[in-house]
């Protein structure tokens, strides 16, 4: 089956769009000397030495108050004042706080933007560099650059609210993610199957952008075309149907493993079957994306022997090597006129060379498919990245936090015994070498990554074919490759109802790529997207809101920003710093921020640094590919959050209101 590869979507990110602004440059620092001096104008006469002393140490305490809040602009203290009196801003109320873009800073009170030394590596070897961190507004600006909060704002679907947001480390970024909201077909639905179907998917791509930017286009239509066929009981689903009404339950779900307590009526309530769907349609999608180039290769191949044959053989070469990621160079000038015969094998080598990049490239995918008239919501994982998921207890009043994915790496025990006994004896120690797949690809699933599936003469072929000039060359095969294929697009499914039977509601899933668990763990991001849907706002390190989720903060455990008290809050954070500490460093207990609107960029903050300013401003300020040595793209771009229905009142308190940059109009496709 031909892939249809489309041409446009194939473009690299705009370089401005991944790229913070550059840092505005803001009055002297003599003006950090403005708000004391200004302070201390105008004040009365001492009347004795004492007296003076005290007015001096309350000015003092009423200055730190202003600095703190000026710290709440994102700037340091030199460049604070200049927000203060230049956008003539004063102390905010402490209720307005929260709701800030910047909140509580850690680096509010320090002197300049912090600098520190990174190691580079190149052709002369290593050497070290000096990175200043970005100024906070032009960090908070490039958190803020991808963000999108999408209200569903339907009845018939479950899913009440998404946001996303991506930062790139890559340049450009790899990571990709799509959504859609579609309605059910009224024709194919029962009576009491009405509701509309959600489809959510992050791509993580590696070794290039070209397949997580094809999955981005075709997964979703690809499992929904599947999904179809099962509403429709056509195909290989015709006879499934026949045997699952001719079948007893009990028997049923004994052949074909449905869970017990499911519903066997139609084929697209049955849980086994619906996983089934989703594995063949991510399988059925790899191998049109590895089979694609191989085809392309044998038509060019047979053509250029018929425009050889014609005596126009020659109009195909020499051409000059092409740049990767650029089509148009392999070709012959579009200025010069060609032969049928040489035209025809110019375009099928066109569309190798396209079809050969998503090959050759990989990503990992994970896709999560809501159906609401039935509750029920799958999530279906190839490689690592990983799916989270918060369930509302209301009778015990708390949440809890579930992975509804399992890590698919060469670190996984499961995965290794797997690929072991899927391959010759004598490759035992061979498959997995040093937790990778033959000791180069880290996930032992993926959409491309062809490296690992072809056999080492097909390689050679469709480098000789397909890549012209002989001196741009694809990455050679893997020297352990013996019997390939190695790695597979086949997800893992996982498959939960809305509600429990022990009367706990879905409330909120979180898909990320790995540049996310990479800087946290689970349950931390559970606990972060859980408070901040109760209302929290303000600053807590991760034992203060682990305990104020579990009800046992008190006023000691809580931070002063949870009080109020933002200049307390300041000093609290500011004394956690050490002269000469590294801001790269994460040795310390993370420190959280609830300022953002928006979750995704909510737990992108806090994965790269969160109430730590010092943290969050370096690693946003390492450029590329340097950037890498110290976290991944972050795509939560690639991150995707999903609140359910009732999210906004599972917890003690509602949150603030998101800020939607689109709201979803009815979907017109059906299913």
């Amino acid at each position: 089956m031909r892939l249809p590869l489309a041409r446009a979507p194939l473009r690299s990110p705009s370089r401005a769009a991944l790229v913070a602004p550059a840092p505005r440059a803001f009055a002297s620092s003599s003006r950090a000397a403005a708000p004391a001096s200004s302070s201390s104008s105008g004040s009365a006469a001492p009347s004795s030495a004492a007296a003076d002393a005290a007015r001096a140490r309350k000015r003092a305490q009423t200055k730190q108050r202003e600095w703190a809040l000026v710290g709440a602009s994102g700037v340091f203290a030199a460049t604070g004042a200049w927000y203060l009196f230049s956008d003539g801003s004063s102390g905010s109320s402490k209720a307005a706080a929260p709701a800030s873009s910047s909140g509580s800073r850690s680096s509010a009170a320090t002197a300049a933007p912090v600098s520190f030394e990174i190691t580079v590596r190149g052709p002369s070897g290593a050497h070290s560099r000096t990175i200043t961190a970005l100024t906070q507004r032009d960090a908070d600006a490039r958190l803020k650059t991808h963000e999108t909060s999408t209200t569903v704002g339907r009845a018939a679907c479950v899913v009440s609210r998404y946001d996303t947001n991506g930062v790139a480390s890559n340049e450009p970024i790899e990571d990709r993610h799509a959504e859609a909201v579609v309605m059910r077909d009224a024709e194919l639905a029962g009576a009491d199957s009405k509701g509309d179907l959600a489809f959510f998917a992050v791509m993580d791509g590696h070794a290039g952008w070209a397949t997580s930017e094809l999955l981005k286009h075709q997964l979703i239509p690809s499992v929904a075309a599947e999904l179809d066929a099962v509403f429709r009981a056509s195909g290989e689903y015709a006879a499934l149907a026949q045997s699952k009404a001719a079948l007893p339950a009990k028997a049923w779900r004994a052949l074909f493993g449905a869970p017990s307590g499911a519903p066997t009526d139609r084929l697209e309530a049955d849980p086994a079957v619906v996983a089934r769907a989703l594995s063949k349609a991510f399988v059925a999608l790899d191998s049109s994306i590895t089979e694609t180039p191989v085809a392309l290769m044998k038509q060019y191949e047979a053509a250029r022997i018929a425009a050889t044959a014609s005596g126009h053989g020659s109009e195909l070469g020499p051409q000059p090597a092409p740049t990767p990621g650029s089509f148009a160079s392999i070709l012959p000038s579009s200025a010069r006129a060609l032969s049928p015969e040489a035209e025809r094998a110019a375009a099928l080598r066109r569309q190798g060379y396209e079809a050969l990049l998503p090959a050759i490239s990989g990503a990992c995918a994970l896709l999560t498919y809501v159906d609401s008239a039935r509750g029920d919501v799958y999530v279906a994982c190839t490689g690592d990245s990983r799916a989270v998921a918060g369930w509302w207890d209301e009778k015990a009043k708390r949440w809890e936090v579930e992975a509804l994915s399992e890590d698919q790496m060469g670190r996984n025990p499961k995965e290794v015994q797997r690929m072991q006994n899927e391959h010759p004896a004598e490759e035992r120690d061979a498959v997995i070498m040093r937790g990778r797949v033959l000791g180069g690809l880290e996930p032992t699933r993926a959409f491309g990554d062809a490296r690992y599936k072809w056999s080492r003469e097909l390689q050679g072929q469709l480098n000789t074919s397909l890549i012209p000039g002989g001196e741009y060359t694809v990455r050679p095969p893997p020297r352990a490759l013996l019997t390939p294929p190695y790695v597979t697009a086949r997800p893992e499914v996982t498959w939960r109802r809305t509600a429990s039977k022990e009367g706990k509601q879905l409330r909120w899933i979180v898909m990320a790529t790995d540049g996310l668990w990479d800087m946290l763990p689970t349950q931390e991001v559970g606990n972060l997207v859980s408070a901040h849907l109760d209302g929290t706002r303000g600053t807590y390190s991760a034992t203060a809101l682990q305990a104020r989720l579990e009800g046992a903060a008190t006023a000691a455990q809580s931070t002063a920003a949870a009080d109020g008290d933002e200049a307390a809050a300041q000093q609290q954070l500011l004394a956690k710093r050490r002269t000469g500490h590294h801001p790269l460093n994460a040795g310390r207990e993370n420190q959280y921020t609830f300022e953002d609107a928006n979750l995704a960029t909510h737990l992108i903050r806090n994965a790269l640094g969160g109430a730590d300013t010092d943290r969050l401003t370096s690693l946003l300020a390492i450029p590329a590919p340097e950037s890498r040595r110290y976290r991944d793209d972050v795509t939560v771009s690639l991150h995707s959050v999903i609140l359910f229905n009732g999210a906004d009142t599972a917890g003690a308190s509602a949150p603030a209101a998101a800020d939607d940059k689109s709201a979803a109009p009815a979907p017109k496709a059906k299913l």
